[in-house]
């Protein structure tokens, strides 16, 4: 639960700080988990498909999707988890209503539980011409 608490509080300060020195855009942002499950994926998508409900029910204007990794060499496997907002004031409104969240916590916790391993997080600014 440590490491939960701590990670929640290492994107938030992550996040702050993106905030504070980026304007806010009316542009899309698409933030971007990579997850090495421990090849238990099946067990981690199933795990996630809570996770994705419970963030859905408490931040509705997020668009959820999940990658898997089929052919990337070492990469094979890797889970990559989605959600797009419509700017970055809806992506940060989302994180707090997420930090905020007992039940979103424990849903992460029961992903953690199983061993998994964030690899990277990525918020993408849109820049298409």
């Amino acid at each position: 639960m440590k490491r939960l608490v701590s990670l929640f509080s290492v994107t938030a300060i992550l996040f702050g700080t993106l905030l504070l020195s980026t304007p806010l855009r009316a542009e899309p942002v698409l933030t971007v988990i990579a997850v090495d499950t421990r090849r238990n994926t099946a067990e981690y998508l199933k795990r996630l498909e809570k996770t994705i409900t419970i963030a859905k029910s408490l931040a509705p204007d997020g668009i959820w999707r999940v990658w898997v990794a089929s052919y990337s060499g070492a990469s094979t496997g890797t889970v990559y988890v989605t959600a797009e907002y419509k700017s970055q004031a809806a992506l940060a409104k989302a994180e707090e209503v997420f930090n905020t969240s007992k039940e979103f916590a424990a849903s992460v916790a029961a992903l953690a539980e199983m061993g998994r391993s964030i690899e990277s997080r990525a918020i993408l600014n849109d820049a298409t011409p």
